[in-house]
């Protein structure tokens, strides 16, 4: 038979390879061959962005990023069969027609406040080298003093007297114009803030409606279970136990905390 070559090879030539952790493997972080037996029009491609559940549903599809081999358990059914390809960041191995994109969603309030706290270093340990990606954290996070998302949407997003900074035309400090880029996802200073679902919406091209299926992050059981139904599989293949919590961190109160006036900021 022939080798089977990734979507994401063809597409930027020889010497581009898909990266170990967006391949298919087993529990035993053995590579899997993709099923010829269904085409790619038959297949999904799982759009993993960062920090809405997205490594708890990618390792139980048979992906590898974030994912513990103690306890990764590639779930059964249609829905891992045929789920075959997938893209986050820069790695876009989708096939133009596969049948579906698989998207995980979460409550935007809750993937900012995750995605922020992921990215937020640790200066002590990590150092600070110009130029360098904590560098350009450092100044987000401890020159700007958004060290905790309640700070961050005071500082950042709202003046002196109350106002929420929103609009292009907006007068702005430094760190308030570093806050509206950052979290607009219009620059880099959080990768995950960055890389959101315009960004992966935008280079799928803007998938019709019909192509998209979703697992919200707070249904994952019940909406893994509809989507394997679509895909032909049976009923309620998966429970709760089939997902651990992978790449989650605890968070104490205080960062927790969003006031009323932050929340309204964010969500504007």
């Amino acid at each position: 038979t022939e080798p089977y070559i990734s979507p994401y090879a063809v597409k930027w030539g020889q010497g581009y390879t898909v990266p170990w952790w967006a391949k298919k493997h087993n529990p035993k972080q053995k590579p899997m061959e993709i099923d010829k037996t269904y085409p790619s029009n038959e297949q999904l491609c799982f759009v993993h962005v960062g920090k809405a559940g997205g490594s708890t549903i990618g390792c139980s599809l048979g992906f590898s990023l974030h994912c513990s081999s103690q306890n990764q358990t590639v779930s059964e059914g249609m829905l891992p069969t045929l789920t075959a390809h997938v893209f986050h960041r820069a790695i876009n191995d989708c096939v133009n027609d596969n049948r579906y994109y698989l998207f995980v969603v979460r409550d935007p309030l809750a993937r900012l406040t995750s995605a922020f706290y992921y990215e937020r270093p640790n200066i002590r340990e990590e150092g600070v080298v110009p130029g360098s990606w904590h560098s350009r954290r450092r100044r987000f996070y401890y020159d700007c003093g958004f060290y905790i998302m309640e700070q961050f949407a005071q500082k950042g997003l709202i003046d002196s007297k109350g106002n929420v900074l929103i609009g292009d035309d907006i007068v702005r400090d430094e760190c308030q114009t570093i806050a509206y880029e950052a979290v607009t996802g219009r620059k880099g200073y959080l990768v995950h803030w960055s890389f959101n679902y315009q960004y992966y919406f935008d280079a799928l091209e803007g998938p019709t409606r019909d192509r998209i299926v979703v697992i919200r992050n707070e249904h994952m059981v019940e909406d893994w279970n509809s989507i394997e139904r679509l895909m032909g599989g049976r009923n309620n293949i998966v429970s709760g136990l089939n997902f651990p919590h992978d790449n989650s961190h605890e968070k104490n109160a205080t960062e927790k905390f969003l006031s009323d006036g932050s929340r309204r900021a964010l969500c504007q």
